[in-house]
């Protein structure tokens, strides 16, 4: 498989933009989730035509992996990494800086919203 027409492409894009906001609202919580999950399959789909145009090629498996570590798995390791630190802190210190003063607070909402002065 060569490359693909510029046409084509186009209506991959365009086709995508539609499904990540599609996806968006599925994970919003509405109503619509059900209709809405063409994305997920599409996704799928275009991924396997894509990856099917490389398989002639020698090497593509440790390409596509090295790939999906890169842009996968290093900035989801990343983010949990920063996520636990941040849990680590709240944890540690259950102190929030509001105005200039320190005041303690909870875990709970409405004890955070009440920080805040806003409740």
């Amino acid at each position: 498989m060569g490359t693909i027409s510029e046409k084509l492409s186009a209506k991959f894009a365009n086709m995508g933009f539609v499904c990540v906001c599609l996806v968006v609202c599925i994970h919003s919580g509405g109503f619509l989730g059900p209709i809405l999950r063409i994305a997920v399959p599409f996704f799928f789909v275009v991924s396997g035509f894509f990856l099917a145009g490389k398989m002639n090629e020698t090497g593509w498996w440790c390409r596509e992996v090295g790939k999906r570590i890169r842009t996968l798995i290093v900035p989801y390791c990343v983010w949990a990494l920063l996520f636990l630190m941040f849990c680590k802190l709240i944890s540690f210190s259950r102190l929030l800086f509001v105005g200039g003063e320190v005041k303690e607070v909870g875990f709970s909402i409405a004890e955070i919203i009440s920080a805040f002065g806003l409740k």
